[in-house]
């Protein structure tokens, strides 16, 4: 589910405070009596933590729909065959404006035109839209919930409002070629408690482009049977 595994050395923590046990000094108490004391609060503390931990992990079971529903795991644009190559995967590169070796925070969906649908890659709410001729040009931050968020960069048009809610499958904009860009792409990130991870570990590559476009049209539907109502 993507939560992050117990830190060893959080899950070996004992108690500190030099004046815990001195308690058993004025008792009288053995080395072995204080040993069995520490021993038994270490222990006490290990089973608060993991079932600490098993609480997240029951939490986030019972939400395992949404979170498979939410989880961004289709490309943000249609796998047609020709729609677009990825021109930067995430990962170390030469900055193609700057000219020096930078890491690549997303992956970049060359479509060689301005235009083609922009959708979003699992249900949210649309945290940010910004208009830029800078950076990122035209960008939406959509906040998936469990951690996890994604980018859409260099957009030309935006479909969508701060706070909307939207679909997996939902068009949010078209690609664009605003912000510091040299042609039209789509920049895409995710992001897993807001740090950047390679959006290709989360992709369905096996998904076709008759497959995304029964996605795709099964949530417009539902969107303007909504509206009617």
């Amino acid at each position: 589910f993507g939560l992050d595994e117990i830190p060893e050395d959080v899950k070996r923590a004992g108690f500190g405070g030099v004046n815990r046990y001195a308690y058993l000094d004025e008792l009288g108490g053995s080395s072995l009596l204080k040993q069995m004391v520490k021993r038994m609060d270490v222990l006490t503390k290990r089973s608060y933590i993991q079932s600490k931990a098993l609480d997240e992990v029951a939490l986030v079971s019972e939400h395992a729909d949404k979170l498979t529903s939410c989880m961004p795991s289709v490309p943000p644009i249609v796998p047609l065959s020709g729609s677009y190559r990825i021109s930067s995967p995430f990962g170390y590169r030469v900055h193609p404006i700057r000219k020096v070796r930078i890491f690549h925070e997303g992956v970049d969906f060359a479509t060689g035109k301005v235009g083609p649908e922009i959708f979003c890659t699992g249900d949210g709410v649309v945290e940010k839209v910004k208009y830029n001729f800078f950076g990122y040009g035209n960008e939406v931050v959509i906040n998936h919930g469990f951690g996890y968020k994604t980018r859409y960069a260099h957009m030309q048009k935006i479909m969508v409002n701060r706070g909307e809610t939207v679909k997996r499958g939902q068009m949010i904009g078209t690609v664009g070629n605003t912000g510091a860009s040299t042609g039209p792409h789509l920049h895409y990130e995710v992001l897993y408690r807001n740090r950047q991870v390679d959006p290709m570990s989360f992709m369905d590559l096996t998904m076709g482009a008759d497959e995304y476009k029964a996605m795709t049209d099964k949530v417009k539907e539902e969107s303007e049977h909504s509206d009617n109502g």
